[in-house]
């Protein structure tokens, strides 16, 4: 009898654990049909959604073309149903709209990210999830470096997620192993010597976090920002265009630093069609590569501000020279230079770098 109730409790507390590691997870954003255009998963303060719980779905999505469409109590390879499947017309559609058949195509999660298409047979056809993500809420609210004895504590604080944490940090722009303590001793640190640190988690669903910026130590007098091109980057990526093209772009792409002591940071560009009569000169740079939109284009001679302090900040910079830029097509090399300085003298303490390109032309990275 004792044996049967320790097999009891043990089951109760197998149950009562996992129930403790498990999280269901938002999702956001916004699935698309070509056919009946985009489905929103709902959630961020509206009074419907779509929740993620391991590989199963639950809940409801609107499209104002279908209506609702109801997730619940499937996975990825099930079979999501819009509830008025006739309300556009079309008399005889079941609503069905598979997830997935395993093998030739189906929506995965990968990272906060849903991926791959769904199949609704008629009416809705493929179904593109790229633009869905998951949220469990999972956050770093705080990082912190101190110093303990001979040794440095990098600490992070968590909320949200689901429990069983892996901390990835970087450090003076070097990875750690990712780890599950809390906090990160660095051993033996060199008290003349400042650090920088970031710090993002991945829980046990396999969510990542923000990233939290921390340092510790004072930066010397003329620690300044930095700059560098991401490696294999010696040239700008030209686009291949025929010289009758109404514009050339270029894209290319870079690392920046910033000391957390200054905080911020001013980028400027100098580019060698900028004083040519008749040309017109953009930049774009961003977080993310170029999509093709001229919207967020703005003059080159514009300084740009990053009030971001942190090291390895990746930036993409692409440039539009429209036409009449013939000067430029020869077989010299030319060069855009990004300049970063945090004075208001441009190049009074700065870095560059120097991206040389010949127009018209795609040269090798």
């Amino acid at each position: 009898m004792l044996k049967k109730l320790l097999q009891i409790s043990l089951l109760i507390l197998a149950t009562f654990s996992f129930a403790l590691t498990t999280q269901a997870a938002d999702l956001t954003g916004y699935a698309w049909s070509s056919n009946i255009g985009w489905i929103s998963m709902g959630n961020n303060g509206q009074n419907y959604g779509v929740e993620l719980n391991g590989n199963n779905l639950s809940g409801y999505a609107w499209s104002s073309n279908i209506g609702w469409v109801n997730f619940n109590n499937i996975n990825f390879t099930g079979f999501a149903r819009a509830i008025s499947p006739n309300a556009n017309g079309s008399s005889g559609w079941d609503g069905q709209i598979k997830l997935g058949n395993g093998t030739s195509y189906g929506v995965t999660k990968s990272g906060n990210n849903l991926t791959g298409f769904a199949w609704g047979d008629e009416v809705v056809g493929w179904v593109d999830f790229k633009r869905v993500r998951v949220d469990n809420g999972l956050s770093v609210t705080a990082c912190n470096a101190i110093a303990v004895g001979p040794d440095l504590d990098f600490s992070a604080s968590v909320s949200g997620g689901t429990p069983g944490y892996t901390y990835h940090w970087t450090i003076n722009g070097t990875p750690i192993a990712p780890t599950a303590n809390n906090p990160y001793q660095f051993a033996n640190y060199d008290e003349g010597i400042s650090y920088v640190a970031s710090v993002y988690v991945e829980d046990s669903a396999g969510l990542q976090s923000n990233v939290c910026n921390t340092g510790y130590g004072n930066p010397p007098d003329d620690s300044e920002p930095t700059i560098e091109k991401v490696i294999g980057k010696d040239r700008m990526e030209i686009n291949s265009q025929p010289l009758s093209s109404p514009a050339v772009s270029s894209s290319a792409q870079f690392r920046l630093s910033v000391p957390l002591s200054v905080g911020s940071a001013t980028l400027r560009i100098n580019h060698p069609a900028a004083g040519l009569s008749g040309a017109d000169v953009t930049c774009r740079l961003a977080r993310t590569p170029y999509a093709g939109s001229t919207s967020q284009f703005s003059s080159c001679a514009d300084p740009i501000t990053i009030n971001e302090g942190g090291s390895n900040l990746t930036l993409y910079l692409t440039t539009r020279v429209a036409r009449p830029v013939q000067v430029l097509n020869d077989n010299n090399p030319y060069a855009v230079t990004i300049s970063v300085d945090d004075c208001s003298a441009p190049n009074s303490c700065s870095d560059t770098a120097t991206f040389d390109y010949r127009v018209g032309t795609v040269n090798p990275i």
